[in-house]
């Protein structure tokens, strides 16, 4: 494979699926699932070959190394390139995919209910249930607990909310239609775009692993926010809205601090330049790596998740549709850890030495407090998410707030104004 761009072909194949599977005409879903899994399954066919032609004793950096000049005022190119820990999470992408489109073969077929009232997530025991009937143009001014009624409800602030969660989560079953049963509190999108998504979201995946430019990373590594913000929100459960905001929000924060980290670091050297390569043989000043790390890293503890960054997965993981949450649990997340092992330490050494004590401390604390609240959950996908990223401090304070308020306020001051933020858009006062 000596000078033909594989890894180039390797996310361009399943960005042509996923194009070819977004411009089919509305019906053809069946059509949709089976171009999605030929091109996935197309796809790692390609990365067999890639593995099988790797050349693990090389004393090459990166092997199939493809460079195309992009930015030549920024010194920025589309440089890919792959070494051992690379090419194994690209394999485990390329596995995934097809499984997941497998997994997902009926599951995007449920019709809507838009009108339909959701538990948030949550189901009163005590409290009896209203039945909520559709009657035509009437449906849309149902109330519940005072409230206009809608197809998705934010995750209560507080139990002060509580009565939007005990309200009527039925609805009037007319039976299965001609995509399947409805499923009241879900507003689903159509097939094919759930399938177009997902080969969008491989293409992302496989070029951050294989980017060997410190901005094209950058790009792909933000870029990948996109499609799973999508499969979210159009495709989670009762709670997609709330988790996929607040998805997105810490993502964009991380995003915009690595931005600037990566910024310094190109005018930290005299190079200027974001070539790995060249950045790895330059030298950066002590005291600048430190805060250049601090950047990448916060970046990086937010998508992995580490403590204290990581209350947004357990929301996305839970709410996600089950394809979504495994790729979320299974590839995405390690972005963050690949993001330690590939950039940080190698461009920062320094600071990586002066900040592993602190780094030590909190990846032990969140593996011991994730183990002791994953035997605790009731729902499976929330407590798989606990194995997989850390603590679920979100369950802690549901079971714990009155006694650990303002301690976790103090912790977690980005959750509160997210809060606020919900109870806001929902017109209700802010809590005293």
């Amino acid at each position: 494979m000596n000078g033909f761009p594989i890894l180039l072909v390797l996310g361009l194949v399943p960005l042509a699926g996923s194009v070819a599977v977004a411009v089919l005409p509305a019906g053809r879903d069946l059509l949709a699932k089976q171009l999605t899994l030929a091109f996935s399954l197309a796809t790692l066919a390609l990365t067999i070959g890639v593995w099988v032609a790797f050349d693990a004793g090389s004393s090459q950096r990166f092997q199939f190394a493809t460079s195309y000049e992009w930015i030549r005022s920024f010194g920025t190119s589309f440089a890919l390139g792959v070494d051992g820990i690379a090419l194994v999470l690209i394999a485990l992408v390329a596995v995934l995919v097809p499984a997941v489109v497998v997994a997902s073969w009926d599951d995007a077929d449920r019709r809507v209910d838009s009108m339909a009232v959701s538990t948030a997530g949550e189901r009163a025991t005590a409290a009896p249930r209203a039945a909520v009937t559709r009657t035509g143009a009437s449906a849309a001014g149902t109330t519940v607990a005072g409230r206009p009624s809608t197809a998705v409800l934010d995750r209560p602030a507080d139990d002060s909310d509580r009565d939007i969660v005990e309200a009527a989560d039925e609805v009037l079953d007319e039976g299965p239609g001609p995509a399947g049963p409805r499923v009241p509190g879900t507003r689903r999108g159509q097939p094919k775009t759930f399938f177009a998504l997902l080969l969008l979201l491989e293409v992302m995946m496989i070029w951050v692993f294989a980017a060997t430019d410190v901005f094209l990373f950058y790009v792909f590594f933000e870029a990948m926010l996109v499609p799973m913000y999508f499969l979210i929100g159009s495709f989670g459960g009762p709670q997609r809205q709330y988790a996929a905001v607040k998805f997105f929000l810490y993502s964009l924060l991380g995003g915009l601090l690595m931005l600037a980290a990566v910024i310094g670091l190109y005018f930290a050297t005299s190079e200027r330049t974001f070539s790995f390569d060249k950045l790895v043989a330059g030298q950066i000043d002590p005291g600048l790596q430190k805060w250049l790390f601090l950047g990448f890293f916060v970046a990086f503890a937010i998508k992995a998740p580490l403590v204290p960054f990581h209350t947004w997965l357990p929301d996305a993981g839970a709410e996600a549709p089950v394809g979504g949450a495994a790729l979320l649990v299974g590839v995405l997340d390690k972005a963050g850890t690949f993001g330690f092992i590939r950039y940080c330490l190698p461009l920062f050494p320094d600071a990586s030495r002066y900040f592993a004590p602190l780094v030590l401390i909190l990846a032990v604390a969140g593996i011991l407090y994730a183990s002791l609240l994953a035997m605790g959950q009731k729902d499976m996908k929330r407590s798989i998410a606990a194995h997989y990223v850390g603590p679920l401090i979100e369950e802690e304070r549901h079971h714990h707030r009155r006694r650990r308020q303002q301690a976790w306020d103090a912790v977690l001051p980005v959750e509160r104004v997210l809060r606020r933020v919900c109870r806001s858009r929902r017109g209700l006062p802010r809590r005293r």
